[in-house]
C-alpha cells in the first residue's frame, strides 16, 4: 500500500481515525496504530510481517542489552551485532543481487542473481534499528522496556515505508503519552494535502518528462544514448526537481499524519534547492537520513577533532553505498564527498564572500549533475549520461525542445515552490490587520482544491514513490 493510492486516502486511513479515536487510552490507540501499521505493511508483501516482528524483537534485546551494560563489553557486543544483523539484512536483500548485476555489467559474466524480493522500508528500518542500540549504549536514551511499544516504533506506518528516519529518542515520551489537539489534526491534514498535491500533481508528471528523455529502468534507459547535451542536462535537471517532489511530498505525507496521531516528526526537508553551497543543500535534503550519517560516522570519532570534513566525506560515501551498490550509487556519494571536502578547504567565510547568486546556480550546477547520475543504476546508461554531458552528442534535437515546451509551465512553477516563497508571502501577509480570518479561508480553500485535483490526478493511476521498495 502506498500513501498516493485513493485507497488509502478515502478507505484506510478514515478507518483507521475511527479505530484511534474512539478511545482515549494510550494502550488501546497504540495497539490499534500497532494494527492498522502491520496491515499497511502486509498490503504488498505480507510473507515480511514474521521478518518486521522477529527483526523487531532482535533489536528490542539488543537495546536492552546495551543500555543495562553500558560501558562494559556486553553493550559493544550488542552494538557490534546490531550493525552486523542489520548490514547482514541489506546485504541479503538489496546487495547480492546489486553485486551479481555490477559484476554482469562491469566485466560481462553471467553471474545468475537470486532476485531475492526486498522488504518494504527494509533501508529505512536499519538506520532506525543501528541507531537505536547505539543510542542506549551511548546513554543518549533509555532502552524500552516494553517490547509493544518498541514494535510501533519499528513498525509505525506513516514512516515505515521511506522515513523520515525518525531516532527512538526523539519519540520516546510520545510513544508513552501523547494527545492531539484540533491544532494538531488541522495541520497534520492540511500537511498530507500537500504532500498528495506533490506527489499525484507535481512528481508524477515530472516523472513522465523524465521518462520521455532518458527511458526508465527496464528498457535500459533506452533515450541517454543519443540524447543531446542540453537534453542531457535538462534531463538531469528534471529529475532533481522529480526526486525533491516525490520524496518530500512522502515526507509531508508521513509527517502529517504523525501530527495526527500526536508524534512530532522533523521536517525532512528544508527548501534545499535554496542553498547555496553543496554541503548546505545535502544538510537541507532527507534530512533525516543524512543526520544518521553525519552523527554515527562524521562525529563518530573515527576521523580525529580536526578531520570532521574528511568525516563528512566518509558519511556521504557511505550514504551512496546505503542506496546501494550499483555504480551510479557509489559514485555519487564519491562525488558529494569530495565537492564537500573541497568546500570545506575552501573555508565557510570565503564561500560567504562569493556573491549569492553565483553561490547559488554554482550548487543547482553540481547538484543537477548528481541527481543525474542517481537515476541510472545501469552502469551502461550511467557512463553514457556523463558522455552525453561532456558534448559526446549532438547540442541540441527535437525531442528536448518538445518536453521543454510541453512541461514549461509546469517546471517554472515547480522551481518557484521549490524555494521558500510560500513562507515569505504568508509571512508577509499576517502583518496586515484581521490577517487570520483571511489566512485560514485562503488556506481552507487551498485544501479543498489540492485534495480535489489530486484526486483526479490520482484516478486509475498507481505511481508507487521513489523509496516504496528501498
Amino acid at each position: 500500500m502506498i500513501f498516493a493510492d485513493l485507497f488509502f486516502v478515502y478507505l484506510f486511513l478514515p478507518i483507521c481515525l475511527i479505530c484511534y479515536f474512539i478511545t482515549k487510552d494510550i494502550k488501546a490507540r497504540n495497539a490499534a496504530l500497532i494494527v492498522f501499521s502491520l496491515v499497511f505493511y502486509a498490503w504488498g508483501e505480507p510473507v515480511w510481517i514474521a521478518g518486521l516482528v522477529i527483526a523487531s524483537f532482535v533489536e528490542y534485546i539488543n537495546g536492552l542489552v546495551a543500555s543495562q551494560f553500558r560501558g562494559k563489553a556486553a553493550s559493544k557486543v550488542a552494538v557490534c551485532w546490531s550493525v552486523m544483523f542489520n548490514i547482514g539484512l541489506i546485504a541479503l536483500f538489496k546487495y547480492t543481487d546489486s553485486m551479481a548485476e555490477a559484476v554482469n555489467s562491469w566485466f560481462g559474466y553471467t553471474v545468475t542473481t537470486s532476485r531475492n524480493a526486498l522488504p518494504i522500508g527494509l533501508s529505512f528500518y536499519v538506520l532506525r534499528a543501528v541507531s537505536y542500540t547505539a543510542d542506549c549504549a551511548l546513554g543518549k536514551t533509555q532502552a524500552e522496556k516494553n517490547y509493544f511499544r518498541f514494535l510501533l516504533f519499528t513498525s509505525m506506518f506513516p514512516q515505515v515505508m521511506a522515513g523520515p528516519a525518525v531516532r527512538y529518542a526523539e519519540i520516546s515520551d510520545e510513544l508513552h503519552s501523547r494527545r492531539t489537539t484540533v491544532k494538531d489534526f488541522s495541520e497534520g491534514m492540511s500537511r498530507i494535502i500537500l504532500g498528495l498535491a506533490k506527489k499525484a500533481v507535481v512528481a508524477n508528471t515530472l516523472h513522465s518528462a523524465v521518462i520521455s528523455l532518458f527511458g526508465t529502468k527496464s528498457d535500459g534507459y533506452s533515450g541517454v544514448e543519443t540524447l543531446s547535451v542540453l537534453g542531457s542536462w535538462y534531463g538531469a535537471f528534471l529529475v532533481a526537481l522529480w526526486y525533491y517532489y516525490d520524496y518530500s511530498g512522502y515526507s509531508d505525507i508521513a509527517i502529517g499524519l504523525g501530527r495526527i496521531f500526536g508524534f512530532h516528526f522533523r521536517d525532512n526537508f528544508r527548501y534545499p534547492f535554496a542553498a547555496k553551497s553543496v554541503t548546505s543543500f545535502w544538510k537541507r535534503t532527507a534530512v533525516s537520513v543524512n543526520a544518521f550519517f553525519r552523527r554515527y560516522i562524521q562525529h563518530s570519532g573515527v576521523f580525529g577533532r580536526y578531520c570532521a570534513s574528511l568525516g563528512l566525506s566518509a558519511a556521504a560515501l557511505c550514504m551512496g553505498i546505503w542506496h546501494g551498490l550499483s555504480l551510479n550509487y557509489i559514485v555519487l556519494g564519491a562525488y558529494l564527498g569530495v565537492l564537500m571536502l573541497a568546500e570545506a578547504f575552501i573555508g565557510r567565510e570565503r564561500l560567504k564572500k562569493i556573491p549569492a547568486a553565483v553561490s547559488h546556480i554554482y550548487t543547482v550546477i553540481f547538484v543537477t549533475v548528481g541527481f543525474g547520475m542517481f537515476y541510472f543504476e545501469k552502469a551502461g546508461a550511467f557512463k553514457a549520461f556523463l558522455r552525453a554531458l561532456t558534448f559526446k552528442n549532438s547540442f541540441a534535437d527535437s525531442l528536448t525542445g518538445e518536453v521543454f515546451l510541453k512541461y514549461i509551465w509546469l517546471v517554472i512553477a515547480a522551481c518557484i515552490m521549490a524555494l521558500p516563497v510560500l513562507p515569505a508571502v504568508r509571512k508577509s501577509a499576517a502583518k496586515a490587520p484581521s490577517s487570520d480570518y483571511f489566512i485560514r479561508i485562503c488556506s481552507t480553500a487551498c485544501n479543498v482544491a489540492l485534495l480535489l485535483l489530486s484526486t483526479i490526478m490520482l484516478a486509475g493511476v498507481r505511481e508507487t514513490f521513489i523509496y516504496f521498495s528501498f
